[in-house]
């Protein structure tokens, strides 16, 4: 997307009677929300008919990232109608990210606990901290009714494998948000990690499958017995992740797509403008969101006491819409072009029906049923998330080397070519070469690649790296480099400058 939102006026939320009995200190009364209008609020449902579709289009994120119905869709709109720099991307997998935490383990489907992991990528000062502010605000709010709602939400950070287990048996059920989370996954996906880091892999890439109500973590033993840990039933950690693009994409490798963590992981990027600052951020939510996060967290706990679970079921025509999904991920897994994209398709499915509970838990906790609706949406909200993921593999544009080199220089010649002569001269780009974009100088691509760790921590330095993949792409058809006197004579420059051939 690259809409730029205007400043949103007001959180949404129910409304209610005016009566004060009953409301929280911390809570916007129902009265003053009455009185102001509702920015996102839009309950449109994309419409699927083929999950694995061609790629090279566009992904319509406009019409994929709506609000799903239910509590879900409404703590999404509160984190994104309250934070500083609103954003959709962040809104909807801090929603997922504290209804997963919540109803994970409490509720299943088709034998497996709803934890999902998130991963949320966008530049720096773009607003990634609002997800957490946002499920802060709404749990603070919420704890006057349920003080043991702080059992749902777990550390930061995880020191070693046996400190995530020992925290898994005191709370089996909780949502870990953690900054900078690309860091992290470079630690735990780096082959020349210590032992303790590579144990905690081990047990998160296990725990990830094991939320299911007949599922266990078997018992762990290590060579200092005082870390030992017994058999755990049904462990439901979920994660919502946040970091730069760069600290992702920037050192991975395709092993970490074949067998780590990423794979389960659900990433959603944002390439939005920063938006103005919400005048109305930090604001409380209403007391009809926090009456209804009371009633799932009472629900889930009384659940956990009593060793109970609550199976969530689907209509037959949302049950044969997901089966179909099925069949056509499958489909896309063995027709994927790479491994890479198979490893992507591999659990896709799993997490469609983990979202798809989801929303239906948050629109009837009592008894939750899947309807059409609801797997659609989780089925293009899912499908999004991989199709931006693949695509940039295909554009070769993760890991390091010269393939990355060149498809980050692709890139940034695509993005030239889409921008307005005035759009290029913020980048120093002289007026008389600012006005064709089917030609492109050496100075611009120089600027655009000092910020790609690709090229600056090649060993050969940025300057030869850069020449290396210009002569790649020379040599491809996608440029041609002018003669001296042709860009003195057309630019009236003597820096070099690239023609777009068609490579």
């Amino acid at each position: 997307m690259s809409t730029a939102y205007e400043t949103p006026p007001a959180a949404t939320g129910g409304v209610g009677t005016n009566d004060s009995a009953g409301k929280q200190p911390n809570a916007r009364s129902d009265a003053q929300d009455a009185q102001r209008p509702q920015f996102w609020d839009n309950p449109a449902f994309p419409i699927m008919e083929d999950l694995p579709e061609d790629d090279s289009g566009p992904d319509n994120a406009d019409s994929v990232l709506t609000l799903p119905p239910g509590l879900t869709g409404e703590i999404a709109a509160y984190v994104y109608n309250s934070a500083l720099y609103p954003m959709r991307e962040g809104a909807l997998l801090a929603a997922f990210g504290l209804m997963a935490g919540l109803a994970g383990r409490a509720y299943n489907y088709r034998n497996t606990g709803l934890n999902l992991y998130l991963l949320l990528l966008a530049p720096s000062g773009r607003g990634k901290e609002a997800m957490a502010q946002g499920i802060s605000r709404l749990v603070t709010a919420t704890r006057n009714q349920v003080p043991m709602i702080d059992d749902f939400i777990g550390p930061t950070t995880f020191a070693s494998g046996p400190a995530l287990l020992r925290i898994i048996g005191k709370h089996p059920c909780f949502l870990s948000i953690q900054g900078e989370f690309g860091l992290r996954l470079q630690s735990l996906n780096d082959p020349r990690a210590p032992q303790v880091v590579k144990d905690l892999r081990q047990v998160m890439l296990d725990v990830f499958g094991k939320s299911g109500r007949f599922d266990t973590l078997n018992r762990r033993s290590y060579a200092d017995e005082s870390k030992d840990h017994p058999i755990v039933q049904s462990p439901c950690v979920s994660i919502l992740g946040e970091s730069t693009p760069e600290h992702v994409f920037g050192h991975l490798a395709y092993s970490d797509i074949e067998d780590g963590l990423l794979p389960r992981c659900l990433l959603l990027e944002c390439n939005d403008a920063r938006p103005r600052q919400n005048r109305d951020a930090g604001q409380p939510p209403t007391n009809a969101l926090v009456n209804q996060l009371a009633e799932l967290a009472t629900l889930a706990l009384t659940m956990r006491q009593n060793l109970s679970y609550c199976d969530v079921v689907a209509t037959e025509p949302a049950a044969a819409l997901l089966q179909s999904l099925t069949d056509e991920i499958d489909d896309a897994y063995n027709e994927g072009s790479g491994f890479e994209e198979r490893a992507l398709w591999n659990r896709a499915a799993l997490i469609i029906g983990r979202m798809s509970a989801l929303v239906a838990v948050g629109c009837n906790p009592q008894q939750p049923v899947i309807d059409v609706e609801h797997a659609q949406w989780a089925a293009a909200f899912v499908r999004l998330c991989i199709k931006r993921l693949s695509g940039k593999f295909r554009a070769g544009i993760v890991g390091t080397g010269e393939a990355r080199q060149e498809g980050e220089l692709r890139k940034y010649i695509a993005e030239y070519v889409a921008m307005t002569p005035e759009k290029r001269r913020t980048y120093k780009v002289p007026h008389a070469l600012a006005i064709h974009g089917n030609f492109v100088g050496l100075d611009y691509l120089k600027r655009r690649s000092r910020r790609c760790s690709a090229f600056t921590q090649d060993r050969r330095g940025l300057t030869m790296a850069l020449d290396t993949a210009l002569n790649a792409l020379c040599k491809s058809g996608y440029l041609m480099k002018l003669q001296p006197i042709e860009t003195r004579k057309h630019f009236g420059l003597t820096s070099e400058v690239y023609a777009l051939g068609k490579g």
